[in-house]
């Protein structure tokens, strides 16, 4: 069942306290396969047609888990500086951010994604999915809701 709260409600983050640690282990476990994965995504170019980002299968799977554990939440991601500027700044340490702050950044780069074809893909590719995920599981570890 999808639920839908503001990502900055007190709803959500009492969601995110609720989520059994063996549901967050099935995000928590891609970590080793998206470490191993060299392919996140190919182009596919057909005659006649222009060429578009085909997701591999461990892009389809995270995204399948963010959506099956709810982490996907509406906010004004677009508009949300200090997102940008986390992800922007090389020195930021995912491991000393909250839950709530590192599922909008994973939202605000899936959402993304529509926009702009192949984003996520570039996203898994240098490595900042996995350096999300890996400070999400920090977070939650040590609740740091």
């Amino acid at each position: 069942m999808v639920l839908n709260f503001d990502a900055d409600s007190p709803e959500f983050k009492e969601h995110l306290k609720n989520i059994p640690i063996e549901e967050w282990n099935k995000l928590f476990d891609l970590i080793p396969e998206i470490e191993s994965t060299t392919v996140f995504g190919t182009v596919v170019q057909e005659p006649g047609v222009l060429g578009y980002m085909q997701d591999g299968p461990i892009v389809i799977k995270f995204h399948g888990i963010m959506h099956k554990l709810n982490l996907i939440q509406p906010f004004d991601w677009p508009g949300w500086q200090r997102g940008k500027d986390l992800l922007d700044d090389e020195s930021t340490n995912f491991n000393e951010l909250d839950t709530v702050t590192l599922c909008k950044m994973l939202t605000a780069l899936i959402r993304s994604n529509r926009f702009v074809e192949g984003a996520l893909v570039g996203n898994f590719e240098t490595g900042i999915i996995n350096k999300l995920i890996i400070g999400l599981k920090h977070s939650v570890e040590n609740k740091h809701h």
